[in-house]
């Protein structure tokens, strides 16, 4: 009978650890996918860079000890939307708190082909121009949006609007408040990545406009 009930435990053992492995293997085929989808795109530095930007960015929204981001993802875009219906400031949503922007990452932030600090704000009076980064209307990683586009509908307005009118307007961020959690697939890392880009994006628009609010 100990001979059998052993027998048992090491099988559950072995069929638990098999599990495991399993839903590793897959996570790491995603992420391959991933890879060979966007370095079809971007050059070898881009996508090193981009990746380097998204650890830093994942770890501040989900914590070092969280192996699946996309859970991660998921509970934020619920989060953001629960907040806009509740009527509480964006602010209070990761990364408008100020606990991340693309200055916590300047030297990978700089060296992105994709970005431009052509954007900026200008003050009437001053002239001053406040300057932020954006996303290049014309680039390779647009050509990356259009491909993923495909997935999603969310992406694919993005992509269409700001390709464009070099802008996003006040109705698509609305959606992108709303909506990602059901648009968007965040099991694909791809999708993260836009997501990520997205509201990195939006973020630094805002830093720069209440910077010139100070001026």
């Amino acid at each position: 009978m100990k001979s059998f009930i052993y027998s048992m435990v090491v099988l559950l053992v072995l069929v638990s650890c098999k599990n495991d492995n399993s839903e590793s293997e897959k996570e790491t085929d995603v992420q391959e996918e991933t890879l060979a989808t966007v370095s079809q795109f971007l050059t070898a530095a881009d996508v090193s860079h981009l990746l380097t930007i998204k650890a830093a960015f994942d770890e501040q929204l989900c914590g070092s000890t969280t192996p699946d981001a996309s859970t991660c993802y998921l509970s934020h875009a619920q989060g953001v939307a629960a907040n806009f219906f509740n009527k509480l400031p964006y602010t209070n949503n990761f990364p408008y708190d100020g606990s991340f922007d693309l200055s916590k990452v300047a030297q990978d932030a700089s060296q992105l082909s994709f970005l431009t600090k052509n954007c900026g704000f200008q003050d009437s009076v001053t002239n001053q121009i406040i300057h932020y980064y954006c996303l290049k209307s014309q680039s390779m990683l647009m050509d990356y949006f259009e491909v993923l586009s495909e997935s999603s509908s969310l992406i694919k307005d993005f992509y269409t609007e700001y390709k464009t009118t070099k802008t996003i307007s006040t109705a698509l961020k609305e959606r992108f408040t709303l909506d990602p959690q059901s648009a968007l697939d965040f099991k694909q890392v791809d999708h993260q990545i836009f997501y990520m880009l997205a509201h990195l994006m939006f973020n630094e628009e805002r830093i720069a406009y209440k910077e010139l609010g100070g001026l």
